[in-house]
């Protein structure tokens, strides 16, 4: 059995949910086929058919930011058309977290068969359940970010505030002890240690971010110039 089935599942509901924001004249009976049809797709085809998606669509989306780019010099951001446009990018920048997601997963299935029998297919069961958030620039407050180096107290940390997430779905990520995977559009830049995501708290112990350990400082500056949406 392919893991990661259920969150995949619920990550697909979730991405047709927020597809439909501007669509309110779809059903929720069609929301949930098209979440099915997501989830479908990404559990039943083989890990090389999912790569060779995310590769092509890898090209469809730096050409959709081209188009979109094209649209805002023409239209007003509030122009319909412009909006359409902007929801299309979001709507495959989405479906590509959840294919990476998937890919990894398989990833982990296949060495797990390749080690079958062995303590290293245990440990690589045990990986295949730890859970993976993936991170970009869009999710958090740009402004926020900060790389604790070498010099502080705590080594190779990047600390960020969420954009849009309650102190509620913020727990829960963190209760959930995931690694980060931090995209550069849809390129992964830098990952987390195992489990490495903490909660960042306000002065009144409410979670409003997170704190992200990485192996090196090179890593850690990589993913934190990432979520700041700054250049390589």
């Amino acid at each position: 059995m392919r893991t990661l089935l259920i969150i995949t599942t619920v990550l697909a509901a979730i991405f047709v949910a927020s597809c439909s924001k501007r669509s309110s004249s779809q059903s929720e009976a069609v929301r949930r086929q098209k979440a099915k049809e997501i989830a479908a797709y990404l559990t039943t085809n083989r890990l090389d058919v999912l790569q060779a998606r995310y590769r092509q669509d890898l090209t469809n989306i730096e050409q959709e930011a081209v188009k979109l780019r094209s649209l805002r010099a023409k239209y007003n951001t509030n122009d319909q058309r412009y909006l359409e446009e902007q929801q299309r990018a979001e709507q495959m920048d989405s479906f590509q977290r959840m294919l990476l997601t998937q890919i990894e997963a398989d990833k982990i299935d296949q060495q797990i068969k390749a080690q079958a029998g062995t303590h290293v297919a245990s440990d690589l069961h045990t990986q295949s359940q730890r859970q993976f958030i993936v991170l970009t620039a869009q999710d958090v407050d740009t402004n926020s970010v900060r790389l604790i180096g070498p010099q502080s107290d705590s080594d190779d940390n990047v600390v960020f505030r969420y954009v849009s997430k309650t102190p509620a779905e913020i727990k829960a990520i963190v209760e959930s002890h995931p690694s980060a995977k931090i995209l550069r559009g849809s390129v992964v830049v830098a990952e987390t240690v195992d489990g490495g995501c903490a909660g960042l708290l306000d002065k009144q112990q409410n979670y409003i971010g997170l704190v992200l350990m990485f192996t090196n400082y090179d890593e850690g500056k990589a993913a934190a110039r990432a979520l700041r949406a700054e250049k390589p």
